[in-house]
């Protein structure tokens, strides 16, 4: 009898998993042995009671997400998952608050994971992936993916070239419930934000580039408007805007350049802006694509690319964005000249 009281009590502590006051990596260590086998009992007992509704959403959205084992730094928790069709993940760093030895919150460390604010409802497609708050109607969020494929479709016949060498051709797209939970995902201040309709993001160099939306911002686009939407911001997941090197112009004047060349109405509104402006004295600077008059600004952005890409070829271009230290660039003079030489007025 004292043998199997023994056993009893021995898997009774394995069932427990977490048990309190366990240092951060073996708590860490107990999460990924409960998402690789399974046993949500043992992961949500990783979190301290007052954050159980943050343990089943993670464990709802981790294992949807096939996140793998995370790992303890000694100061922070890093976690990479992978959307469906990935072959690269993206990995995001947080602190964990912890209470009575277990967790009690996680911090992010940079813009907040699309994983953490709400329960996902999680889509693919071929060429895209939709990770959109359980609350969005499944009109809306089919409506997104169906843009978010025909984006990534675009984008991968775009001639990126090297600029896009690091795109596995998937498109990850995150579509949050809320503005507040834009702003989070985005990295971007409340008002900032309530002015911007998509943003993309990389947790550090390392990690794979992901879209997130706005969703009351682009309520009233038709599937034109999401699509096009989708494709600017997909050309910057694509070449890894967030890291570039390359001055801003340049950055989002081949975004602006590859969604003109495929949207009809960008295309338009763009030379309507560049027709009814003052003649531009250099390219667009940083404050310019920043401020009040972005849009004139990022129509600009795209001349420039266009024109630079008729003097010089479009790989050159391209070649720049992937690395605007190579040898053998245009100074900023001749590309000034190239695009003052094509804009109107």
């Amino acid at each position: 009898m004292r043998r199997r009281s023994l056993l009893a009590a021995a898997a009774s502590a394995s069932l427990a998993g977490c048990r309190p006051a366990r240092t951060p990596d073996r708590l860490t260590e107990d999460l990924g042995r409960a998402l690789t086998g399974g046993d949500r009992s043992s992961f949500v007992d990783c979190f301290a009671a007052p954050a159980e509704a943050l343990a089943d959403r993670l464990w709802r959205n981790w294992t949807a997400l096939r996140v793998e084992r995370p790992a303890w730094d000694g100061a922070t928790i890093r976690v990479r998952w992978r959307a469906p069709g990935e072959r690269e993940g993206a990995v995001e760093t947080l602190s964990i608050a912890f209470s009575g030895g277990r967790i009690g919150a996680l911090v992010p460390t940079g813009p907040t994971p699309l994983w953490l604010p709400g329960p996902l409802t999680v889509r693919a497609a071929p060429g895209a992936a939709l990770l959109a708050d359980a609350d969005v109607p499944d009109a809306v969020a089919g409506a997104w993916l169906r843009a978010a494929g025909e984006a990534s479709r675009i984008v991968a016949s775009a001639g990126l070239a090297g600029a896009a060498r690091q795109w596995d051709g998937v498109l990850v797209v995150g579509l949050p419930g809320t503005t507040e939970a834009f702003a989070d995902t985005a990295g971007l201040a409340a008002a900032q934000a309530a002015a911007t309709q998509a943003a993309t993001v990389m947790a550090d160099a390392g990690s794979a580039p992901r879209v997130t939306l706005h969703r009351s911002g682009t309520a009233a686009l038709d599937p034109a408007g999401r699509r096009a939407v989708l494709v600017h911001e997909g050309v910057h997941a694509a070449t890894r805007s967030a890291v570039s090197a390359a001055p801003l112009w340049l950055v989002e004047g081949v975004a602006e350049s590859v969604t003109a060349a495929a949207d009809p109405a960008t295309r338009a509104r763009n030379a309507t802006l560049l027709a009814a402006a003052d003649r531009p004295t250099g390219l667009p600077t940083r404050a310019d694509l920043d401020g009040p008059a972005a849009d004139v600004a990022y129509a600009r952005a795209a001349l420039a690319v266009d024109a630079a890409s008729a003097r010089w070829g479009r790989p050159a271009v391209m070649a720049w964005l992937a690395d605007w230290t190579a040898p053998g660039r245009p100074d900023e003079a001749e590309l000034a000249d190239a695009f003052l030489t094509a804009a109107p007025g």
